[in-house]
């Protein structure tokens, strides 16, 4: 089934994100609480993401959409985790825990490159000063004493800690599939090329699928489903129309 022939889902997409930037509008400035303004923020980045995505998708683009739905799979766990707690101060210490996960990653890649690469003039500068950045922000935020946020998958990770259901699918399903693409590695060179007799063809993307754009679009729902529940929002016409956007898409897709 080619990208023309299932439903073109870019206008869902930013139709759901849109209404829900527009309600958090309205219950932001009377919710002060610090998972309110994260939401906020996480919110207009993920539809940013989820909008290209789609658009990728639209266009029968596999590969790159699966790279960018892998990151919102990965902003939604660690959102999800911040969030889940009624306790202001607790959710503001997971999303420090974040921070400095953020923060340490960015200054040990920033600091090979220096130590590694040859570059000097304007391109030098611009590196050094990304990682005084980085290191300017460790120090700003004071998260000498603040433990790491644990890693999205593996022994005690944040995969581990979710609720089990359909969640814990559907991130299986994008966070592992989406590991090859993200990385162009053997599996993903495998699977474009075709051998034959005397010749061998490549093609420059996986075959359209039309699960990944269900995949997308739960994806979306699901994340602006766990906004809408951190803000107290009715989330009755949100789920109406994921519903009304799953049915035209087969069974068996996400």
């Amino acid at each position: 089934m080619s990208a023309t022939q299932t439903p073109q889902i870019l206008q869902m997409i930013d139709a759901w994100f849109e209404e829900a930037e527009r309600a958090c509008t309205v219950a932001s400035p009377t919710d002060d609480r610090y998972a309110a303004s994260l939401s906020a923020v996480l919110l207009a980045t993920v539809h940013t993401y989820s909008h290209a995505a789609a658009l990728l998708l639209d266009n029968g683009l596999r590969l790159p959409a699966m790279v960018l739905l892998r990151t919102v799979a990965e902003a939604y766990v660690k959102f999800l985790w911040c969030t889940d707690s009624n306790d202001n101060n607790e959710t503001q210490t997971r999303h420090r825990k974040w921070q400095k996960s953020s923060c340490k990653d960015w200054i040990k890649t920033l600091d090979d490159l220096i130590n590694r690469s040859h570059l000097s003039g304007a391109q030098a500068d611009r590196q050094l000063k990304d990682y005084r950045d980085a290191i300017s922000e460790y120090q700003r935020l004071n998260l000498g004493t603040i433990k790491c946020m644990p890693p999205v998958t593996g022994t005690g990770g944040l995969f581990e800690q979710l609720p089990k259901g359909s969640i814990t699918d559907l991130f299986a399903i994008i966070y592992g599939s989406s590991c090859a693409a993200v990385h162009i590695d053997t599996m993903v060179q495998s699977k474009l090329v075709t051998r034959k007799p005397g010749c061998m063809e490549i093609t420059s993307d996986l075959p359209d699928d039309p699960s990944w754009k269900s995949c997308c679009l739960a994806l979306a729902h699901e994340f602006l489903l766990a906004v809408y529940k951190t803000l107290g929002l009715d989330t009755l016409l949100l789920c109406e129309r994921y519903a009304q956007a799953m049915s035209l898409f087969p069974k068996e897709a996400c």
